[in-house]
C-alpha cells in the first residue's frame, strides 16, 4: 500500500522516502520503469535481518521491538535530511497499524500519519461463537488494543503533534475520536 502512495503523490509533489534496505533492489528496478512526474528520493535503512523474519511472520509482536528502534534511525536520517534539504511536511506512511506512529512528528513540520487501520475491537459477546482458541486469542487482542487505546503514551502524544491523520475505515476514525479525544480526517 505504502508504495502506491507514493507513485501517486509522486506526480504531484517531490518525495523523498525513507524505507527498509531489504525494499532497495526492488524499489531501484522499479523507478526508472514509471512516467512520474517527480522521481522521488530515497533513502535506506536496515532493519536486520531477525526483524525482516518476524515481518513476514504476520503476528508476531516481537517485530515491533525491531520496528520501534528503526523508527529511531529513521527520525535521525529524517532531521539530516532536513538540515540540508527543508521539506513542507512529513508523512509517517508506515504499517496501517497505529501501534507505530513513528517519531517524524517531532519534527517542526506539519505532520500527517497515515493510513492507520487496526482500532476495531472484535464484540465481547462474538468470543462466546468461537472455539477456546479463538475466543483467547480474540480476548487478548481486545484487551492489548485497550491498554494501548488509552495508555500508550507515545501514540497519544504523536496524535497530539499530528496535522492530519488518515484513517482506514470509519471504525477506526470513531475509535479514535472515542480513545484520542479529537477529530481525524477520513
Amino acid at each position: 500500500m505504502g508504495w502506491n502512495w507514493i507513485t501517486h503523490l509522486a506526480n504531484y509533489c517531490k518525495l523523498t522516502v525513507i524505507s527498509e534496505k531489504s525494499f532497495q533492489q526492488e524499489i531501484e528496478k522499479s523507478l526508472p520503469e514509471l512516467k512520474l512526474t517527480h522521481q522521488p528520493v530515497f533513502h535506506y535503512l536496515d532493519i536486520g535481518e531477525r526483524a525482516i523474519k518476524l515481518f513476514w511472520k504476520q503476528g508476531d509482536w516481537r517485530f515491533y521491538k525491531f520496528y520501534h528502534a528503526w523508527q529511531k534511525q529513521a527520525l535521525d536520517l529524517a532531521r539530516q535530511l532536513y538540515a540540508s534539504s527543508r521539506f513542507h511536511l512529513t508523512h509517517q506512511l508506515n504499517l496501517i497499524g497505529y501501534r507505530e506512529p513513528g517519531y517524524l512528528w517531532k519534527l517542526p513540520l506539519p505532520h500527517i500519519w497515515g493510513p492507520i487501520n487496526g482500532y476495531q475491537q472484535m464484540p465481547w459477546n462474538y468470543l462466546r461463537f468461537l472455539d477456546l482458541t479463538g475466543a483467547f486469542y480474540y480476548f487478548s487482542r481486545n484487551m492489548v488494543n485497550l491498554l494501548q487505546m488509552y495508555g500508550s503514551m507515545r501514540v497519544h502524544t504523536a496524535v497530539r503533534n499530528t496535522e492530519t491523520i488518515v484513517c482506514a475505515t470509519m471504525d477506526d476514525y470513531h475509535a479514535i475520536k472515542k480513545y484520542m479525544v479529537l477529530v481525524p480526517k477520513y
